[in-house]
C-alpha cells in the first residue's frame, strides 16, 4: 500500500512540473503587445522645412550663405539738395546725411546671413560728410543739385544641406550710401536792353 501510495504522489509531482513547463513555454510564445517607439512632432505654421522661402535650422536640415558676384557704385535719383547762386560769388556747400543700407533677394534669406556674405551691415544706418566748393561768375546764377550715390553688392544665394552639394537657390543685391553727386548748371542772368535815348514812351 505504502509503495502505491509513493508511486502516486511522484506521478503528481511530475505532471504538476509538466504543467508549470508548458505554461512557461506558452507565456513566451505569446506575441508580446505592440510598442510605438516611433516619435512626432507638430509643426506650427510659421516652421517650415529647408527651402528658399525661409531659414532652416542649420543643425538639422543645412544651411544658407551667399557669395559675391560683383559690385559698382551708381547715382540715386533722389534730391537731398538743391540750391541757386547769384554771382559773383565763391560757394562752399558741406552735405551730411544718414541713410539706412537695404537689399533684395529673390528667395527668403534672413539679412543676418546677406550682412556675412556681403561685408556690411545691410539693415545699417550709414553717415557720409562731404564738402564741394564752386565759384559763380558775375551775371550768372548756379544752382548746384546734391544726390545720393551707392555702393552698390551683388550676390548668389546658396542652400548647402546636410547631406549632398550645395545648390543655387537665387540672387540679389544691396548697397549702402558711399558719398555724393553734385550737379552744378549755370545760367546767364537776363537784363533787358536798355531803352534809347528819345524814344517816346508808350
Amino acid at each position: 500500500m505504502a509503495y502505491k501510495w509513493n508511486l502516486l504522489r511522484q506521478w503528481m509531482i511530475f505532471v504538476v512540473i509538466g504543467f508549470v513547463v508548458l505554461s512557461s513555454a506558452v507565456a513566451s510564445a505569446s506575441p508580446a503587445e505592440p510598442t510605438d517607439q516611433s516619435t512626432s512632432e507638430m509643426v506650427s505654421d510659421g516652421d517650415s522645412l529647408p527651402s528658399p522661402v525661409g531659414d532652416s535650422d542649420p543643425s538639422v536640415f543645412g544651411y544658407y550663405y551667399v557669395t559675391v558676384t560683383g559690385s559698382d557704385q551708381f547715382i540715386g535719383t533722389e534730391v537731398l539738395r538743391r540750391s541757386s547762386y547769384e554771382g559773383p560769388a565763391d560757394v562752399n556747400i558741406t552735405v551730411s546725411e544718414t541713410m539706412k543700407a537695404s537689399w533684395s533677394a529673390t528667395v527668403g534669406i534672413s539679412a543676418d546671413i546677406v550682412s556675412a556674405g556681403v561685408g556690411f551691415d545691410v539693415e545699417g544706418y550709414y553717415t557720409v560728410t562731404e564738402s564741394y566748393s564752386t565759384h559763380v561768375p558775375s551775371g550768372y546764377i548756379v544752382t548746384i543739385t546734391v544726390y545720393p550715390k551707392y555702393h552698390r553688392v551683388f550676390f548668389d544665394v546658396w542652400y548647402k544641406p546636410v547631406i549632398g552639394d550645395a545648390y543655387k537657390v537665387g540672387s540679389g543685391s544691396a548697397k549702402k550710401l558711399s558719398g555724393y553727386h553734385f550737379s552744378r548748371s549755370q545760367t546767364p542772368i537776363y537784363s533787358p536792353p536798355p531803352t534809347p535815348v528819345g524814344t517816346p514812351a508808350q
